[in-house]
This record gives C-alpha cells, sequence and structure tokens, in this order.
C-alpha cells in the first residue's frame, strides 16, 4: 500500500485558515512530492502555507488532495508524534451505492461476508443516478431518525456529494475512487449450486461466529428476523433473511480433525 506521513500539527494550523462557509475552501490542500509535503489553505480573505521537506521512500503516495476541515478536527495528534499516514481508502471500507430510475441497490463486503439489499422505487423527475462507494468512516457519522430513517443524496460539486437527513444531519464527502469487486460472481445462483461437502480424514467446514454476528445485526437494522444459513460445502453459503430484498454471503473455513481444539481439555475427564 502507498502511504504519505502527514504532520497533523501542521495540518491544524493550516485548518484555522481555511474558510467555515464555501466548501471548496474549507479544507487544507496538501501537495505530496517525492521530496516535500506542501500545505496550502486560504478563506479568501488569509493564506497559510507550510512545505515539509522530506526523503524519497518508497511505495510513496504522490499526489494533490484536499481534506475537509471536518475530517481535520476530528484528528488529534500526539505530543511526542504528530505524524499521520495518509493512503488510499480500500474499495471494501465502504458501502457501495448503485441509483437507477427504479431501485436502489447497497453492497459490501469485507472478503469474507457481503450484504445486498436492493430497494425499489418508483421513477421522479431530478433523479441523482449513478454508482458511488460511500466511505464507512461518512456512514458512522449519520444519525438516522426512528421513525424516518431516509437521506437525501445529491451533489455538492462535480467531485462530492452531500448526504442528509431528518435528524439534521449534513455531510459532504468524496465518494471512494475505487473498482468495487464484480460481487455476484461470489453469489450462487441456484440450489441446484449448493452441492454436499464429503470431508475427509474427519475434516469439516465452519463459519466464523463473529461474521455471523454481523450479518446477524445487519438483518436488525433492516426490521428482518434472524438470518438462516444454507450451508454449501466448502464454497460461499447463501445467508437468507425474512425481508426478500436482503441477503448474505459468507466464506466457510475448513476445520482439521488434527486441531487441538477438537477434544476437551485433559482435565476435564480426570
Amino acid at each position: 500500500m502507498t502511504t504519505a506521513t502527514l504532520d497533523l500539527n501542521i495540518l491544524r494550523a493550516a485548518n484555522l485558515a481555511a474558510s467555515t462557509k464555501r466548501y471548496h475552501l474549507s479544507g487544507v490542500c496538501v501537495e505530496v512530492t517525492s521530496t516535500a509535503i506542501t500545505y496550502v489553505t486560504t478563506d479568501g480573505k488569509i493564506l497559510f502555507a507550510y512545505r515539509q521537506e522530506r526523503e524519497p521512500t518508497p511505495d510513496q503516495l504522490l499526489g494533490t488532495w484536499i481534506i475537509p476541515g471536518d475530517v481535520i478536527k476530528q484528528l488529534k495528534s500526539g505530543k511526542h508524534n504528530p505524524c499521520a499516514t495518509l493512503s488510499r481508502a480500500d474499495a471494501l471500507s465502504g458501502v457501495c451505492v448503485e441509483v437507477t430510475s427504479t431501485a436502489i441497490t447497497y453492497v459490501a463486503t469485507d472478503g469474507s461476508i457481503l450484504f445486498a439489499y436492493r430497494q425499489e422505487r418508483e421513477p421522479t423527475p431530478d433523479q441523482l443516478l449513478g454508482t458511488w462507494i460511500i466511505p464507512g468512516e461518512v456512514i458512522k457519522q449519520l444519525k438516522s431518525s426512528k421513525h424516518n430513517p431516509c437521506a437525501t443524496l445529491s451533489r455538492a460539486d462535480d467531485t462530492h456529494l452531500k448526504i442528509e437527513n431528518s435528524a439534521a444531519t449534513a455531510l459532504t464527502f468524496a465518494p471512494l475512487e475505487a473498482t468495487f469487486p464484480d460481487w455476484r460472481r461470489v453469489v450462487p445462483r441456484n440450489a441446484k449450486e449448493q452441492v454436499e461437502y464429503k470431508p475427509r480424514n474427519g475434516e469439516g467446514v465452519g463459519y466464523d461466529p463473529h461474521l455471523l454476528a454481523r450479518l446477524w445485526k445487519a438483518g436488525d437494522l433492516i426490521g428482518a428476523s434472524k438470518p438462516t444459513l444454507t450451508p454449501n460445502g466448502n464454497s460461499p453459503a447463501l445467508v437468507h433473511y425474512s425481508n426478500e430484498n436482503a441477503f448474505g454471503v459468507i466464506i466457510p473455513f475448513r476445520c482439521g480433525s488434527t486441531s487441538p481444539t477438537n477434544t476437551p481439555p485433559a482435565w476435564v475427564h480426570q
């Protein structure tokens, strides 16, 4: 993974000169080259700039970005080590939202489990259509109303989106610039693909309880009953919910007969 090391004290100092009203000036422009990092911000009346030279290192993240002021305010720098690592967010660290004229599809996966939900809707004028990956950190900041969990997604500018809801939460963010995996490939198409796994030498398959708990919690959030799992041997298994618009997929792991956990501790039968 390519990264860049930023000084949070400099970043926070620069943010003091950022605008609190105009979005394109409400952050710090960070320019990273192989030999220096330059921090610049302005609100149109004052400007602050700092150049931090550095030694070239392998796997450097190079480029120019505007880091939002709201993000900088959440960062806490250590007294003795104010450095922070900047890297590109993985496509798996957010929710892929695909908006068409008739439906909205939400998909997320960490490579071990997958959760998907399709929400049908009536076509309306002035619809925002497209596919974006909403960062997980943005989603965590959103607060949904118990009686109205809906939020409005709109364009803030050419590169940013804005999401706001009835709980008075409004966030402007940049979708993750990454390619979301072709998640449909791992979803079994029909019951004929549910193959029987014949263990050898006591081998078997199991499912990580922590992953199952996350799929269970996902069902709770959409008001579905506890999920049911259809075993599929050592291939990805489907997870069903009472709400047919949702489903999950989980990757099993193999359990060997030589595992030290297949017998109780020695002291049990003493």
